[in-house]
């Protein structure tokens, strides 16, 4: 198993550079085709039932198409001279939605790597972009804080593990990963009253599972709860230096809205290192 479709999410010229930095690290490392991604939004302004301005639509494409040309050209300095196959592709939302045409996509790569935030840009369609992706999209998802250029990524990892769906499923889908890594700390966050024989043992049958497919871990266990567990994990990267975390996306739905749980909300916000979710 290995990653070799990526696609790196380029929005804007604030956040694409780190994205774009992370998203070709992997590419190279795992010998992957990478595809930096645009989506083009469709012009959301509100005339009531009037027919859109002709004015406008040609400002606004002329817009979009000089920011699509800086962000190509960014794109294409950063991958030339590299030894994996790149591809640019720029998709035009048209009337449907910036999230539906990025999951669309995301659901067609191995992996995808998206901005933790979209910066400064003040489009309101584009706020909490990552965590509507991480509800809708099928495939695993790095999250890469905005700013960080990184020299290393995925070479010292620290999985959050607690035994559930949402864990589990990221621990799988990083699995090229962990497979790569120099260093492999699984931190298993036990449930409260849950026997804590049956909790060593399942994380012990976990490793020998992980070291068939050729990964070797340390495993910490932790009794953290609450807000406490977000605190402990970054902590727990500090400490390891570690360059990527892995950890479920943890939320509900009230009202078919999505709201995500502390700690992801607090990961996702305030992680310091790229961060691969699975929902």
């Amino acid at each position: 198993m290995a990653y070799k479709t990526i696609l790196a999410h380029m929005s804007n010229e604030e956040v694409s550079p780190a994205v774009l930095k992370v998203a070709s690290l992997l590419a190279d490392r795992h010998s992957a085709h990478l595809v930096g991604l645009h989506i083009q939004p469709p012009l959301d302004l509100y005339v009531s039932e009037l027919p859109m301005p002709i004015d406008v639509t040609r400002e606004y494409s002329k817009r979009q198409r000089q920011k699509q040309a800086r962000l190509s050209d960014l794109f294409e300095s950063a991958t030339q001279t590299q030894n994996y196959v790149s591809e640019w592709r720029c998709v035009d939302a048209m009337a449907d939605s910036v999230l539906n045409a990025l999951v669309e996509q995301g659901n067609t790569a191995d992996l995808m790597v998206i901005s933790q935030t979209e910066g400064d840009d003040s489009d309101s369609r584009f706020r909490h972009l990552p965590e509507h992706v991480l509800m809708a999209c099928g495939r695993p998802l790095m999250v890469v804080p905005a700013g960080s250029l990184v020299d290393t990524v995925a070479e010292r990892i620290l999985v959050a593990w607690d035994g559930r769906r949402e864990s589990t499923r990221a621990l799988f889908g990083a699995l090229p990963l962990l497979r790569r890594a120099s260093e492999v700390r699984l931190h298993r966050i036990n449930q409260p009253h849950k026997d804590r024989h049956r909790i060593v043992g399942i994380t012990e049958e976990l490793a020998n599972t992980l070291g068939r497919h050729g990964v070797a871990l340390e495993i910490v266990h932790s009794d953290a709860h609450g807000n406490e567990i977000a605190e402990e994990l970054m902590g727990f990267t500090r400490d390891m230096d570690a360059d990527l975390m892995v950890m479920g996306c943890y939320g509900h739905s009230p009202l078919r809205e999505f709201v995500l749980g502390g700690t992801t909300r607090t990961i996702l916000a305030e992680t310091p290192i790229p961060v691969l979710m699975s929902n």
